[in-house]
């Protein structure tokens, strides 16, 4: 019995590893993907008040 609890806690450190890096990574990508939103939509504002102060 002491092979199958062994091997079961190494499963269930493996499942949680992988847990952790699925949610590590889905986390650091959305992070990613919200700064390159906001970069956009400064860029966007910027490049529309040009354009406003450009308009007669």
């Amino acid at each position: 019995m002491g092979d199958v609890s062994v091997v079961s806690v190494a499963l269930i450190a493996a499942g949680l590893s992988a847990t952790w890096l699925v949610l590590f990574y889905g986390f650091t990508r959305t992070t990613r993907y919200e700064k390159e939103r906001t970069q956009m939509n400064r860029v966007r504002r910027q490049v529309m008040k040009a354009l406003a102060e450009r308009r007669p």
